[in-house]
């Protein structure tokens, strides 16, 4: 009531870049060229024709302002209920005081201080624990739980010396925790800025094009802000899908937070974290009440269990396409790969990467060692081209592998054999094409299934390298 109040008590308007009232209810004024004569009728036709152009164009305008309207409107719906769906808020509920944190067991009190600095607000962990604290699962207690490493969180809270980077328990959360959302203030791509019209034009006096400068400016402000609320939704949608592991879902039996305490010392995973494991694999049998009754660990070390434990953390949280490596343990090596291999797992990296579901590599144990051989760990691989689903022609090979390097090529010769072909630079045909279009080229091959127990790099003469 006092708003509308005050709105009523105010006769000024603010006004667009034509001088027209930004109210929706205003109708369109009257042209002012309105029985305006030259005393020739060919000069009179032109004004008449030019009145029929600014009528045109104010329509325009106003059309396309009310459809740039519905378009950011759509944006901003879409991006709230993306936020409000997981359980965030758009600013931090809190900013003082601490947080009561469960971390793989360990609780932490951690501070919001520290975490609202310029430095680190805009960092996914700041965003995780600020704004989607109401997302986290609980642990028994009720406290926030994070699915994380605990000597990882300890050694970031106490803002240790980077020496343990090369860690992947520590390395691999890291790199994911402190990647940045949103833009920065001095990012030219936010689209802030008033437009500023020159004296010359705000006293109507200069060509038409002048006069119609401050309209431009506006059309590329508006462009320039559109650009950059799709650009802040998808740096938003990127953060929830890299944040979604560690939320909460509508499975309350998945989130469950499971215990076991080892010398005291508990060690907490939950359920879902375990389940891709298999229900008969031993790590989630040993974590599991229904299995094993006793919650406290007696012949592992409860550094190798942490290990362990974050090794299927890290496989179940890291983003998909990431090579996940296995614990760096030195001391007592042999000892800790047994440790890890009685609990179901491999000392071999992990890459998640949807193998099977119809292609031709049917695990992520043989993706895996494919790709170990070519080198190319660093990379993510994608799948360029599928004959049964881009047809069986070479031209429908080229037009999708394009001049792609790092070229995989899989092959199944029938149900049981599974073959590769590794190609380190891109696909070139040749200068001058043959009947045959035969190109050589180094090439690696290999055998994935089939022909040996294991995946296996062949050995083949240079000579025999073609393609």
């Amino acid at each position: 009531m006092a708003a509308a109040a005050a709105a009523g008590a105010s006769t000024k308007k603010r006004k667009g870049a034509f001088g027209l009232p930004l109210d929706d209810e205003q109708p369109i004024p009257h042209s002012s060229l309105d029985r305006v004569t030259t005393g020739c009728i060919e000069a009179d036709q032109l004004v008449c024709n030019a009145q029929s152009a600014l009528e045109g164009m104010l329509s325009g305008f106003l059309a396309a302002r009310t459809a740039a309207e519905g378009k950011l409107k759509t944006i901003a719906v879409e991006m709230h209920q993306m936020i409000s769906e997981k359980g965030g808020t758009p600013e931090p509920q809190h900013t003082t005081g601490t947080l009561i944190l469960s971390v793989g067991g360990t609780v932490f009190e951690v501070s919001r201080a520290a975490l609202m600095r310029p430095s680190m607000v805009r960092k996914y962990l700041s965003v995780l624990l600020l704004r989607f604290e109401a997302a986290l699962p609980r642990d028994a207690e009720k406290r926030p739980y994070l699915e994380s490493c605990p000597a990882y969180f300890r050694w970031l809270l106490n803002e240790l010396t980077d020496a343990l980077q090369n860690d992947p328990s520590y390395a691999e959360y890291h790199t994911l925790f402190m990647r940045e959302i949103g833009s920065s203030s001095g990012d030219d791509s936010n689209g802030n800025g008033d437009v500023q019209m020159g004296e010359e034009e705000r006293q109507g006096k200069g060509d038409i094009a002048d006069l119609f400068k401050a309209f431009d400016e506006s059309r590329r402000a508006c462009e320039r802000v559109y650009e950059a609320l799709k650009a802040e939704k998808e740096r938003m949608a990127a953060f929830l899908r890299a944040m979604e592991p560690f939320m909460k879902t509508d499975d309350s039996e998945e989130d469950e937070v499971l215990s076991v305490t080892i010398h005291g010392e508990r060690v907490s995973v939950m359920r879902r974290t375990l389940s891709p494991l298999g229900h008969n694999n031993t790590l989630y049998s040993r974590f599991s009440p229904t299995y094993w009754i006793d919650r406290s660990v007696h012949q592992t070390s409860a550094e190798h269990l942490q290990r362990i434990v974050d090794f299927a953390r890290r496989q179940a949280a890291m983003p998909a396409g990431q090579r996940v490596g296995p614990p760096a343990v030195e001391r007592r090596r042999e000892l800790f790969v047994e440790d890890l291999q009685m609990y179901g797992l491999k000392d071999q990296p992990f890459y998640r990467w949807g193998a099977g579901g119809g292609l031709i590599i049917t695990s992520e144990d043989q993706l895996a060692s494919v790709v170990e051989f070519t080198g190319r760990t660093g990379k993510t691989p994608s799948l360029l081209y599928k004959s049964s689903r881009d047809g069986f022609g070479h031209g429908s090979l080229l037009d999708c592998v394009g001049d792609a390097s790092g070229v995989l090529f899989l092959v199944q010769h029938n149900d049981t054999h599974r073959f590769g072909a590794f190609v380190p630079g891109p696909l070139e045909q040749p200068a001058d094409p043959t009947q045959h279009k035969f190109t050589r080229c180094p090439m690696t091959y290999y055998s994935i299934s089939g022909a040996y127990d294991a995946p296996t790099k062949l050995t083949c003469r240079p000579s025999t390298h073609r393609a």
